[in-house]
């Protein structure tokens, strides 16, 4: 099965990486399940990452929606700590 086509062309990035890093990566690729190479490997590995940054608040979304969220999120925790960490002694 072939990769979707895309509406806008992707973004080229090029970086340096560790030759351990590479190394894992095409590990990785000839296991399957993350790509078949270890550019496709690397590209999952990078949004999968972004998309748990996302998941967790970073950045700081600009959308009043999202920020309403978040801080929603938050104030909720806070009172979770605050009420798990009542009655108990320091």
């Amino acid at each position: 099965m072939g990769r979707k086509k895309l509406e806008k062309p992707p973004k080229k990035l090029e970086i340096g990486l560790a030759v351990e890093v590479h190394a894992l990566l095409l590990r990785l690729s000839k296991i399957g399940g993350y790509g078949t190479t270890p550019t496709d490997v690397a590209r999952y590995v990078l949004q999968r990452g972004i998309d748990n940054l996302r998941r967790a608040g970073v950045p700081k979304s600009e959308s009043p929606y999202l920020r309403a969220s978040t801080d929603k999120k938050r104030k909720h925790r806070s009172r979770t700590l605050a009420h798990s960490s009542e009655g108990r002694s320091v």
